[in-house]
């Protein structure tokens, strides 16, 4: 996942969970729980890869 893809992917992780925590839909909290579990396995892929580390330290620097 590129760094733009993991930000755009926590944005809408985000956005879910304030649609879940305004409306309590059931449908909203299983998709941001589910985009959570894929911000949390990206996350710890990264982790797992020290030459990763240096691309998420720019994480903001994709434009």
């Amino acid at each position: 996942m590129t760094p733009k893809e993991f930000f755009d992917k926590v944005v809408e992780m985000r956005r879910c969970q304030k649609e879940y925590f305004k409306n309590k839909r059931q449908i909203d909290l299983r998709i941001s729980k589910q985009i959570e579990r894929e911000v949390d396995e990206e996350i710890e892929r990264v982790q797992k890869n020290p030459s990763q580390q240096t691309e998420s330290a720019t994480l903001l620097d994709y434009g």
